[in-house]
């Protein structure tokens, strides 16, 4: 039910005359994700390319992965702030090579890791989560888009 609430904040913000449609529409004062790990300790990759606002192409080694971040939904790009959540993933994403860290299922059905990312010791999901640019999914990630 609060994620519905949520998603018609959403809508009510990117509908009503004179919504900024690059800055999100609210500043969660707490986002938790079960259990999040604190620190990486996990696979180091070079991002390829971001695909949208939760996933991205990383090489590890020589092979490349599409990886899904765990407890993370955020907007499309087509979508109401979906360029703001894109750029915001881009600039955390900037400061350096991610580190990898699993949690749980392995993949999702699309078969897209699902990761946590770490850059510079920043939890990147977290980010994304507490500066209002996503919201906390929670669930069965095998039927998440």
């Amino acid at each position: 039910m609060r994620s519905l609430a949520l998603a018609a904040l959403l809508l009510a913000a990117c509908s009503s005359p004179g919504a900024d449609a690059n800055q999100p529409p609210i500043s969660p004062t707490s986002a938790t994700v079960s259990s999040p790990p604190s620190s990486p300790a996990g696979a180091v990759a070079q991002v390829v390319r971001v695909l949208d606002d939760d996933s991205l192409v990383v090489k590890i080694d020589s092979a490349e992965a599409e990886v899904r971040l765990i407890g993370v939904n955020a907007p499309e790009g087509s979508e109401c702030y979906g360029d703001a959540a894109r750029s915001k993933l881009e600039r955390l994403l900037a400061a350096g090579d991610p580190t990898l860290v699993a949690d749980g299922e392995d993949t999702d059905q699309y078969g897209r890791l699902l990761r946590y990312l770490f850059v510079g010791g920043t939890n990147v999901n977290i980010s994304l989560l507490t500066g209002g640019d996503a919201l906390v999914l929670q669930g069965d990630y095998r039927a998440e888009g």
